[in-house]
């Protein structure tokens, strides 16, 4: 969800994305201007937990909108919460199919 925009498979592929200001993702620092729902709410809100499309780092959405690292008691809590974790894998295997139908659009063979 780097620069690429709307027009692009991943754009396209995951309908619920909503534009933002732009923020760095902790993982590899490629700057992300928008934020990629699996519900119709892309609209992310402190303590919302992230995946980037460039690295597949996690993350999580800070008081001020922007990515940062977890600390240890989120990640506790996030381990600890069954939920959380069946979300977050979806997240991560949605991410996958839809790096993987952009590999095949674009003749990729990774």
């Amino acid at each position: 969800m780097s620069d690429d925009g709307p027009g692009n498979t991943f754009w396209e592929l995951m309908p619920h994305t909503s534009r933002m200001a732009e923020t760095a993702c902790p993982g590899c620092g490629v700057v992300l201007n928008g934020s990629t729902a699996l519900d119709f709410d892309a609209t992310p809100s402190p303590g919302d937990v992230s995946v980037c499309s460039e690295c597949q780092a996690v993350s999580i959405w800070g008081d001020d909108l922007q990515l940062r690292g977890f600390t240890r008691e989120e990640i506790d809590e996030i381990l600890a919460d069954d939920e959380a974790m069946e979300e977050l894998t979806r997240a991560v295997e949605v991410l996958h199919l839809v790096l993987e139908a952009d590999d095949v659009r674009r003749g990729r063979n990774n």
